[in-house]
């Protein structure tokens, strides 16, 4: 590690972590990965380009513990802390507290870590979110029926999030509150909108947007794997009307305000119905599935990465203007229903595509094949540009096609 270099907390290790902690690097900060699993992927990559820090990145008592450790003994110049890809605003914002660092602050935090307490704060600020309540262990169908998807008050990579009915709400009910933060005894049931679903990801500087991706969620798979809502990519940019745009960026600032957040990237998950945006949930960090380190830029030639840096350590940007570059697709790979409960025996070469913008197996030889029931059932994704969305999503299609029939399970 290079000590003449100012450091950077960055929490997450995981595939999807990498590009950011890369990005991290190239403008000239040591990152300091900050994850639990002591095999991960970014332990593996940060080397002698920073350090690795063993530490629960979505506990904050874990990594206020670890950062003090850290510090009492060595001599570190952190100028500001990330979530690299992983759902903890809160922890980022009671270190950066701790260490006066760049944040929103805790308190303002707590409002992404709980989705019903984020839901509550929107509702009563007159913003629109579908109609949703608390139900818990003791509920039945009858307190639940007309909404319709149940989610955990706090999770990440959509698990135990379901579509439900009266037959299956009871396990529905279980999974979610059992996937949510221990002792949590409540859930979330939503109200179920049939709309476009959006991702969304933001720049707010002093209060005020200078960008927004907008990207349209591909809900492809709902059938296959109901009851749980499991998403197959996105593809970006997903170009809305400009009065709808212009209509979309205020509903985000108007949220964003409500809830005190105003130096920071915002991230997003939107329904339009017809002509009326609703929030599903918005989320004070850089988003995962390579939204933030590929499809932006390769959709926009925005380098949003390193905005987000900017933004973490208090640092002046002369901003960016965001172009249409290509059009981008993104698909997952998905494991065949009869691989369920075998092990991975041969996994293909990365395929070679001038067009390929980045190609990930989340998986390696030797592991087991479990049912999709989240986001981290999904083997390994692709990201594809060209220069209309139907090439793009051609091609993305059919190397997914081409990898997943080479791969063997035994």
């Amino acid at each position: 590690m290079k000590k003449n270099r100012p450091d950077l907390l960055c929490l997450g290790g995981g595939y999807e972590s990498i590009p950011i902690l890369q990005r991290v690097h190239d403008l000239g900060y040591n990152p300091i990965v900050i994850d639990g699993n002591q095999h991960c992927p970014g332990f593996a990559w940060v080397g002698n380009k920073g350090e690795a820090w063993l530490s629960n990145c979505y506990n904050w008592q874990s990594v206020r513990q670890c950062t003090q450790k850290k510090l009492k003994w060595q001599a570190y110049s952190i100028k500001g802390i990330m979530c690299c890809a992983v759902d903890a605003p809160d922890v980022q914002a009671g270190i950066a507290e701790m260490l006066g660092l760049p944040t929103i602050g805790r308190t303002k935090a707590d409002l992404a870590s709980n989705k019903h307490l984020q839901y509550v704060w929107l509702r009563d600020h007159s913003l629109p979110v579908p109609p949703s309540k608390l139900v818990n262990i003791n509920s039945t169908y009858d307190d639940a029926q007309e909404f319709g998807v149940i989610k955990p008050i706090a999770s990440r990579g959509a698990r135990g999030v379901g579509r439900y009915n009266k037959e299956n709400f009871r396990e529905r009910l279980i999974e979610a509150i059992g996937e949510s933060a221990p002792g949590q005894k409540s859930a979330i049931v939503q109200k179920w909108i049939d709309g476009v679903q959006l991702s969304t990801e933001s720049i707010i500087r002093n209060g005020n947007i200078v960008f927004t991706a907008v990207a349209l969620r591909n809900y492809d798979r709902l059938g296959e794997y109901a009851p749980y809502v499991i998403e197959d990519g996105c593809e970006a940019p997903y170009h809305l009307a400009p009065e709808l745009f212009r209509n979309l960026n205020s509903l985000l600032l108007r949220a964003c305000a409500s809830m005190g957040w105003d130096n920071l990237t915002v991230k997003g998950d939107i329904i339009l119905d017809k002509d009326t945006f609703y929030i599903i949930e918005l989320a004070p960090r850089l988003s995962g599935g390579y939204l933030c380190s590929h499809i932006i830029p390769l959709a926009y030639d925005y380098d949003f990465v390193k905005e987000a840096v900017y933004l973490a350590v208090g640092r002046k940007s002369r901003g960016e203007e965001a172009t249409h570059r290509h059009y981008v697709c993104q698909r997952y790979i998905f494991p065949n229903p009869d691989w369920y409960g075998k092990f991975i025996d041969y996994l293909p070469p990365v395929p070679e595509s001038p067009f390929i913008g980045h190609f990930t197996l989340h998986r390696k030889i030797g592991d087991r094949v479990d049912r999709v029931k989240s986001h981290a059932g999904r083997l390994g994704q692709c990201i594809t540009f060209g220069n209309t969305a139907q090439a793009a999503r051609k091609l993305c299609e059919s190397v997914i096609e081409s990898v997943t029939k080479e791969i063997k399970i035994k």
